[in-house]
């Protein structure tokens, strides 16, 4: 019977397990989305069959790793990427620690490192689309001991481009600037991404501009088009160029391009260029015709014995000697032209000094600057006449004088180049006086002998009326040229007791007469005018040789840079006819 006092503890014995045996240990790396250089393995253990473990000791070799588990299996993590490593497993009890098993080597794997970003570059030459290439360069990272697969690049507007290594191409909008980064792909994920690269402005060339209207000029045309995107960098020429011929023009519309062969038809293109290169062209333009030269000839003055031309080119403002002389000398004769194929000087003195003027015409070619004599007996013998064209369809012969003043009017048929005199005549007889034109309407005879009067030549059906107003003075040897379609202008001649500067205009849309706030450059007698349509009106001699320029749209005189070449200081009784051009 137990004493009392040992009476409830137990002398049964206790259980005191054995020492653990050495356990199974596998180890296998684990890889899949495991951060770089932050691994992982799966540790699988096996009790043993002697010695019951209570937990067991965890520790990696290379020494990156140290724990405790109490069952299996195990995830250490912490692995340096693409590193070999075993695992030993100590079991242990309340009773020692047990004998140690050490795995097979794995080698841990992760995603790989970041890639370091480079700077990115646009490729001049890139046609335009709206979208252009960036290349972006960047240093590949460690793989994470697995493969690398491929690499992606991200642009801060949102699109993705993959590649196999660098540099990768990326498309983006032009000319917005865009930052760039990268990451690499392996079988275990994508890496982090790499820094951001320097802000890159996408561009290519020029988008081709679109094309407007050419319009003719003298052996030129000028270009309108509108520019299109730039391609993400500032243009810095537009260039229009010519088919036939491939002349060129640059600047901002409208261009104007030179050296075209007046008469030939001409298309043009234009195309842009900026620091990547030259867009595409612009689709064809309409076709212009070129527009030829626009001449002055003036035949020489009161002091010569010859035939010569001079030849003023009214666009340069640039004299010359015409290829070719009048049929004959033809002083103050009556020039009337039919523009542009040839002009006529209608009697004129043969020498000077005297007034006894020869009988035919003179017809000069504007094309081939060729002389012809028209021995149409219908155009009298007269200086100082008025003439006034009918451009296409005839020239008029108005007043002068042979022996006396004369008031009959002559015609001359451009067509059949024939003459005759028609059945009205000028109010007055008059002599030394001057004409102008509205071509297709009516021609104006001013001045002269000593009348104030303006008479007008109605073309359609050649009757003859006076205007309501004359020049507002009375004068001779006055000179007058016209923009047809405007206005016509009369330069003072001789008013006693001398010359005046003074200029009359004739509206021909109400055939009003007013003084030009503007006066000539030089007072002249006997001077000569002739003028270029929407241009202007060149007037010279009558006491000066140099020629002086009405500008139509300011209605301003100045002095041009050409003299003609007279043979006296007074430079008077000059004939002249004018080509127009094709314009």
């Amino acid at each position: 019977m137990p004493d009392k006092k040992t009476r409830g503890i137990s002398n049964l014995p206790v259980a005191i397990p054995d020492v653990p045996d050495a356990p199974t240990v596998s180890a296998s790396n684990v890889g899949t989305a495991r951060a770089y250089n932050n691994g992982a393995a799966t540790v699988t253990i096996t009790s043993p069959t002697g010695g019951l473990p209570s937990s067991y000791s965890i520790t990696t070799s290379p020494s990156t790793v140290t724990t405790t588990a109490t069952s299996s299996p195990v995830t250490i993590s912490g692995l340096s990427s693409a590193t070999s490593y075993t695992v030993t497993v100590t079991p242990s009890n309340v009773s020692a620690t047990g004998a140690s098993t050490t795995s097979s080597s794995f080698t841990a794997t992760t995603v790989p490192q970041a890639p370091t970003i480079g700077t990115p570059t646009v490729a001049t030459g890139q046609s335009y689309t709206g979208n252009a290439n960036v290349s972006v360069p960047f240093t590949a990272g460690a793989t994470g001991g697995s493969a690398v697969t491929g690499y992606t690049v991200t642009s801060s507007s949102g699109g993705t481009a993959t590649g196999s290594s660098s540099p990768i191409s990326i498309s983006d909008a032009v000319g917005t600037a865009c930052t760039y980064t990268v990451t690499a792909i392996n079988a275990n994920g994508t890496s982090t991404s790499s820094s951001a690269s320097a802000a890159t402005t996408p561009s290519s060339v020029p988008q081709a501009p679109t094309i407007g209207t050419a319009t003719a000029g003298i052996q030129s045309a000028t270009i309108t088009y509108t520019a299109g995107d730039t391609g993400g960098s500032a243009v810095t020429t537009y260039t229009a160029t010519s088919s036939p011929g491939s002349f060129t023009g640059t600047g901002a519309s409208p261009i104007t391009v030179s050296g075209l062969t007046a008469g030939t038809s001409y298309t043009f293109t234009v195309k842009a260029t900026n620091a990547n290169g030259t867009s595409a062209n612009s689709s064809a333009s309409n076709s212009i015709s070129a527009g030829s030269p626009r001449f002055i000839y003036w035949m020489r003055d009161s002091g010569s014995t010859n035939s010569n031309l001079d030849k003023f080119n009214a666009d340069s403002e640039t004299i010359s000697l015409a290829a070719k002389s009048m049929d004959s000398v033809r002083l103050s004769g009556c020039g009337v032209s039919n523009s542009p194929t040839a002009g006529y000087v209608m009697s004129g003195t043969p020498t000077g000094g005297t007034y006894d003027a020869v009988t035919s015409t003179g017809k000069f070619s504007f094309t081939t600057e060729t002389t012809s004599t028209l021995n149409n007996t219908a155009l009298t013998r007269i200086n100082g006449a008025a003439g006034i064209s009918n451009d296409g369809t005839a020239g008029y012969q108005a007043g002068g004088e042979y022996g006396s003043a004369q008031s009959t009017v002559r015609k001359l048929l451009y067509s059949n180049d024939t003459g005759a005199t028609i059945a009205a005549s000028l109010p007055s007889t008059t002599y030394n006086t001057s004409g102008m034109a509205n071509k297709g309407t009516a021609g104006y005879v001013t001045n002269g002998g000593g009348i104030s009067t303006i008479n007008k030549v109605t073309f359609s059906n050649d009757s003859i009326s006076t205007l309501a107003t004359g020049m507002g003075y009375s004068s001779y040897g006055t000179s007058a040229h016209a923009n047809s379609g405007t206005a016509g202008y009369g330069m003072s001649g001789f008013i006693n007791p001398g010359t005046s500067t003074t200029i009359r205009k004739v509206l021909f849309s109400n055939d009003t007469v007013s003084s030009l706030g503007s006066s000539m450059q030089y007072a002249r007698y006997h001077g000569n005018s002739n003028a270029v349509k929407s241009l202007a009106g060149f007037t010279t001699g009558g006491n000066n040789k140099i020629i002086e320029k009405l500008n139509f749209s300011t209605e301003t005189t100045s002095s041009t840079a050409s003299s003609v070449d007279a043979s006296n200081a007074q430079a008077q009784f000059m004939t002249s006819m004018s080509n127009q051009g094709t314009i």
